[in-house]
């Protein structure tokens, strides 16, 4: 096997084809590169890996990953892009209010009533 097989290096596992990667792991890959992005304020690549993640969550029909818009609403709302937060958040709460997720209601909540996050993770 290849040394990139066993590695923990993200960009290493982004290399593998995606045979080789569960669709879940796909999603939580581009959000966690979206966080990042966030994090080093790359915005150029932040809105593109959070919305393949979402896109990947809303495919595979995990609600419970509603959050992952709830991250791309919080960095919408950073940049002033508040009409397409809210949008995100409307689709969001309603996920989350189905399944009972109080933790993550509470955040998104939070960042409904928020003109401008402190941050994206919470």
């Amino acid at each position: 096997m290849a040394e990139w097989e066993h590695s923990d290096d993200p960009q290493a596992l982004a290399l593998r084809r995606p045979g080789h990667i569960p669709p879940y792991l796909w999603a939580q890959l581009a959000r966690a590169r979206g966080l990042i992005a966030a994090a080093e304020a790359r915005h150029e690549a932040v809105e593109g890996e959070l919305t393949d993640a979402s896109a990947r969550l809303r495919e595979l029909d995990y609600s419970c990953w509603r959050a992952a818009e709830t991250d791309l609403a919080a960095w919408l709302t950073a940049q002033g892009r508040d009409q397409e937060a809210a949008a995100l958040l409307d689709t969001a709460t309603a996920a989350l209010e189905s399944l009972g997720t109080t933790p993550a209601l509470a955040r998104e909540r939070k960042l409904a009533g928020s003109p401008t996050p402190a941050a994206i993770v919470g």
